[in-house]
């Protein structure tokens, strides 16, 4: 038997810590570890999924702590995927048994990543409905001040009420913009990761194999362990400054 170090948080930076031999298995012993680390990562995001689903509302979750997580999720799956690549291929050569075991550790790294990007899912589909759109006193502050302004600072009077809400006025709050900024940021990045992988993977004879795909994966390793090391800061100073931890 074989060493083998399950993954989990923290992406492949410098490459695969497991030689890529397709006869090698890990130990009883790693295998129960990482059994139970997959679990484990699987039952510590189950409360907050439910809470979110069962309030209904993911007030109280920062914006940038859902751009940030998902971010790491997703440079950590096309990491873990290219650089591990080759385990996937040894699935045809050896047991479905032993390809389960050896993709042990892919599937911890997909059970976090997929994890955390349900969170993600649900924070869009619950955003709180009363944060969404401005009230109507604030849509009217703002249309005095965009008057003044046009105006030279002259007071306009309440006589510019009278004209109704302008059709340029933004009605949405600042902080669901926010997050809809958030959410097509994801979007684009998956998108992104995931063309690069095509493009780097049709370029080269070797594929999923070649250095510069491997050297892309590394990357996105890297950059996942910069905004994992940075992805919870958001979220404190919100509850700091709230004071309401919320979902």
């Amino acid at each position: 038997m074989g060493s083998f170090t399950p993954y989990g948080l923290v992406p492949t930076v410098f490459g695969s810590n497991v030689a890529n031999n397709c006869n090698e298995l890990p130990d009883s012993h790693t295998i129960s570890v990482t059994i139970f680390m997959i679990i484990g990562t699987y039952l510590s995001y189950t409360p907050q999924l439910y809470k979110i689903y069962n309030r209904r509302s993911s007030e109280g979750i920062s914006s940038y702590f859902i751009l940030l997580g998902s971010l790491g999720a997703i440079s950590n799956i096309f990491n873990y995927l290219i650089l591990h690549y080759w385990i996937i291929d040894c699935c045809s050569a050896i047991t479905g048994t032993s390809c389960i075991i050896k993709l042990l550790g892919m599937i911890l790294v997909f059970v976090q990543s997929i994890q955390f990007l349900s969170v993600a899912f649900l924070f869009f589909v619950f955003f709180p409905p009363e944060l969404k759109y401005k009230t109507i006193e604030q849509l009217e502050r703002e249309q005095l001040e965009e008057l003044e302004e046009h105006n030279h600072g002259q007071d306009v009077g309440d006589s510019a009420r009278s004209c109704g809400l302008s059709p340029s006025l933004n009605f949405h709050t600042p902080a669901y913009q926010e997050a809809r900024h958030v959410a097509y940021a994801i979007l684009f990045f998956f998108a992104l990761c995931a063309a690069s992988t095509y493009i780097f993977n049709a370029a080269t004879n070797a594929g999923m194999h070649s250095s510069v795909i491997r050297n892309f994966a590394k990357l996105l390793g890297f950059f996942s362990l910069l905004v994992t090391m940075t992805q919870f800061l958001p979220q404190i100073a919100k509850t700091l400054k709230s004071r309401h931890v919320g979902s």
